[in-house]
């Protein structure tokens, strides 16, 4: 359901999923105006000389000359002449502007773009909506030969036969499927197409294929004894048993990227830098973008795609699909994501692979928990993995059949004001609970969302709280094989008549069990714990969690992002449907990057957009001074200097999460901390040796600039560093150092590198360049032997450890690149 209402200063459309798009403009609503040949949800005609969209993607279609004309690159303005346009909008809503006239179309610095004629023109303006809905439903046999014919109905779902249907925008959502016993109740329908799938009668080949079926829009055949196999112009033949569903895989990532590549060179294509890939192969991109899908499928067959797979992004979203009609049935509302598609298949987690709970001081209180049985799953090279299985694996959103319909009601409801409530069952969670009130309060007004605060409530109080319609119920405090922990007992979510709480956040010990209940009870998708947790670890995931989530983070990305910060972040997961968000970004494609500083005081930029359900999109970086723009799902790397840093934070009206120096921040928090440390009297240069700059440094000044710890640690000792350490971190390092060298903190360290003890006198020891040395020689294996020698760590048989410390404390692929493991590792030198 979308709709569109006028504001003070132009058009508002908001979608069932909360994704919104404004226009702005000084407009006059009109009864009428030039038609718009293109399917739309809400179409609205006004008067207007200037129109502003907060987005640049931006194709225009002369009606009158069949001319294409596109946008790329900074301030780029193309003058038209006097003719009939349609201009198509990429954005969190896809617009379509009809208009009569000379036009000006400016593409701003901010990533904006401008319309303007000379006059006041009549215009149409058409939104549809990208939040994929069942539109249509079909009834088969509970039989191998009727999940077929459902995958061959499913291939209708595309809006274009040409390589456009790459673009997310242009692919619709399948029809759903339900299944019968008796053959009288099953649809009678058929479908013929160019291509045919042809595999043996079972639910594993039919899983498996179900993203190629749809995207290619092939027929499906079962036949027993076959080898799997694709008939069309060229026959393509795949492995059979297990090598299928890799085949399958790779033959869905050749397609779909080919025709990304195809459609990028078309007249209605935008300058990506993967273009180049191209002049390896042996295709002519105008010819195929007027071919058939079948003439495609043949002329890929016949390229070297392996010659430029390295130069196409790893692909978006793997889901793992248990072949029973009860999960098939949920194959329809995630196909327009494009999946690859796998088998589920999982090991119990070996021993040394369980962090140790060594802390339980500092956990979330001394309640007794529930600690889920984890598993190790077999994953592919995706950027994200979503599990649609019985078992409970970890590094993947969970997720349940039950989600997918929960969300397909909500889609259905009318648009309203996001309703967000923070229970805080624990006053000693004060911290989490203020940071959460001020967030949430803060963006309140702008995102229209209704937010409320409730404390020490009741089992009776909770369950009206699940119960009534919220969009995010955020629970701080604990949780006991019972339940959630109430003033007056436990709530189960299972007691519940029904959630209607659309997506959830338990930072409670153990809450996996709730968050499964609450999705099978109503809810979509949720952040929960798979054990106990730290809690300083549970204030800043949940901070971060829900910061994210505002600003338009799907649920699987937001979580990811911010368990990065803390030791165990493997203890927190997604329940549900990972791919939903509680609103839209303003950008489909929001990404992050990764800043890392060097010595030599310029900065290594990694921008990254990943968005889960973008296979086929196009993303551009306001780093890339050429105006290309790059498939979603690749990351764009650059060498800027600190001033360039600085003038890129301050582009754009948006905030967004960078990564700096491997710990999580914002671009508005980061500005505002390198424009602080620019502007101290004694400022030196990240390149300048001098220690005792740093010496006398604020306690305040040394932790607001912890997101720079290594390079600040790298030029100072250690003991200074120590002595400046943060109060709430003080208490930690009060701990005994063998309380804290156990598996929790060094377990991390133990997969990829050695540790290396301690020897002499604190003053003997400082983190210098050797640390940096063998940070840089760790991914080949080599270990820097200065100023000590390194060995491996104790056996978990030995007990209780000396002084040691961990050597993966400053490297951002690690999640436990947090301050609070930072200051921990000086402290075992304090021993």
């Amino acid at each position: 359901m979308l709709s569109v209402e006028w504001t003070a200063n132009g058009v508002r459309a908001t979608d069932a999923a909360e994704r919104e798009t404004t226009i702005f403009g000084d407009m006059t609503p009109l009864s009428e105006g030039p038609t718009l040949d293109r399917p739309v949800d809400q179409v609205v005609h006004a008067s207007a000389g200037r129109l502003r969209f907060p987005t640049g993607s931006v194709v225009v279609d002369s009606l009158d000359t069949e001319k294409t004309y596109r946008l790329c690159g900074d301030a780029t303005v193309l003058s038209l002449p006097e003719c009939a346009y349609r201009l198509s909008v990429d954005g969190p809503v896809l617009t379509y502007l009809r208009v009569n006239g000379t036009l000006t179309i400016t593409r701003q610095a901010h990533g904006a773009v401008e319309v303007e004629s000379p006059t006041q023109r009549q215009v149409t303006l058409g939104f549809h909506s990208h939040a994929g809905s069942p539109r249509e439903q079909i009834t088969v046999t509970r039989t191998p030969e009727g999940l077929a014919k459902a995958l061959t109905a499913f291939g209708d779902g595309h809006q274009t036969r040409s390589p456009d249907r790459s673009l997310p925008s242009l692919r619709e959502h399948p029809p759903t499927v339900t299944f019968v016993d008796e053959q009288s109740a099953a649809n009678q329908f058929s479908r013929e197409s160019e291509i045919e799938l042809v595999v043996p009668p079972e639910l594993s080949y039919l899983t498996t294929a179900a993203s190629l079926v749809y995207y290619l829009g092939a027929a499906v055949r079962t036949q027993p004894g076959v080898t799997p196999r694709l008939e069309g112009h060229t026959d393509v033949e795949f492995a059979s048993g297990p090598g299928f569903e890799t085949c399958i895989a790779e033959q869905l990532r050749q397609v779909v990227h080919l025709d990304s590549l195809v459609r990028s060179a078309g007249p209605h294509g935008t300058d990506v830098v993967e273009l180049d890939a191209l002049n390896h192969l042996d295709i002519d991109p105008d010819r195929l973008y007027a071919a058939s899908m079948a003439d495609r499928l043949s002329s890929y067959q016949q390229t070297d795609y392996e010659a430029i797979t390295d130069q196409l992004p790893p692909w978006n979203l793997s889901m793992y699909v248990q072949p029973e009609y009860e999960y098939v049935a949920s194959l329809p509302y995630f196909l327009a994501d494009l999946p690859q598609l796998h088998l589920p298949r999982a090991e119990p987690l070996q021993g040394k692979e369980r962090l140790s709970r060594s802390l339980e001081d500092f956990y979330r209180g001394t309640h007794e928990s529930v600690a889920a049985e984890l598993q190790h799953p077999d994953l592919s090279s995706a950027h994200w993995h979503g599990w649609l299985a019985q078992t409970l694996p970890i590094d993947v959103f969970r997720s349940l059949p039950a989600a997918y319909r929960n969300r397909a009601r909500y889609l259905e409801r009318s648009s309203e004001p996001i309703s967000v409530v923070c229970v805080v069952n624990d006053k000693r969670m004060s911290k989490e609970a203020g940071n959460a009130s001020e967030l949430y309060r803060s963006r309140a007004e702008e995102l229209n969302m209704r937010y409320s605060h409730r404390e020490n409530v009741s089992r009776a109080q909770l369950k009206r709280v699940f119960e009534k319609t919220h969009d995010l119920v955020h629970f701080i405090g604990h949780c006991e094989p019972s339940g959630l922990v109430c003033r007056d007992g436990t709530l189960a979510a299972s007691e519940l008549d029904v959630s209607n709480a659309q997506s959830f956040f338990l930072n409670a010990c153990g809450s996996v069990r709730e968050g499964i209940d609450l999705v099978r009870n109503g809810s979509v998708a949720g952040g929960v714990t798979v054990n106990s947790v730290l809690d300083e670890s549970a204030t800043t995931v949940g901070t971060d969690f829900g910061r994210l989530l505002i600003h338009g983070f799907e649920i699987e990305r937001a979580i990811t992002l911010a368990r990065r910060q803390v030791m165990a972040g493997k203890d927190y997961m997604v329940i549900g449907d990972g791919t939903h968000s509680l609103m839209q970004a303003r950008d489909l494609t929001t990404g992050y990057q990764i800043i890392d500083s060097r010595d030599d005081g310029r900065y290594d930029v990694a921008h990254r957009a990943c968005m889960l359900g973008s296979s086929g999109a196009t993303w551009q970086s306001q780093l890339q001074s050429d105006g290309r723009s790059s498939l979603c799902g690749s990351t764009q790397t650059f060498e800027i200097s600190e001033t360039e840093l600085m003038a890129f934070l301050s582009k754009g009206d948006g905030d967004h999460p960078i990564v700096f120096d491997g710990q999580l921040t914002w671009r508005s928090d980061l500005s505002e901390r390198l424009t602080e440390w620019s502007e101290e009297s004694n400022y030196r240069s990240p390149a300048t040796e001098n220690a005792d700059y740093h010496k006398n440094l604020s306690p305040r000044r040394w932790w607001l600039d912890g997101f720079s710890f290594r390079r600040v640690a790298s030029r100072t000792s250690l003991q200074s560093v120590r002595a400046r350490a943060h109060a709430p971190v003080r208490a930690v390092l009060r701990l005994p150092a063998a309380e804290l060298a156990v598996d929790r903190l060094t377990q991390p360290a133990r997969e990829h590198n050695r540790i290396p003890p301690v020897r002499g006198s604190q003053s003997e020891y400082s983190h210098g360049s050797a640390s940096r040395k063998f940070t840089r020689e760790r991914a080949s294996g080599v270990a820097d032997h200065s100023p000590a020698q390194w060995v491996s760590p104790p056996s978990e048989s030995a007990g209780r450890v000396g002084p040691c410390i961990r050597s993966d404390w400053h490297s951002p692929r690690q999640s436990s690149s947090d301050g609070l493991t930072r200051w921990v590792y000086a402290s075992f030198l304090k021993q």
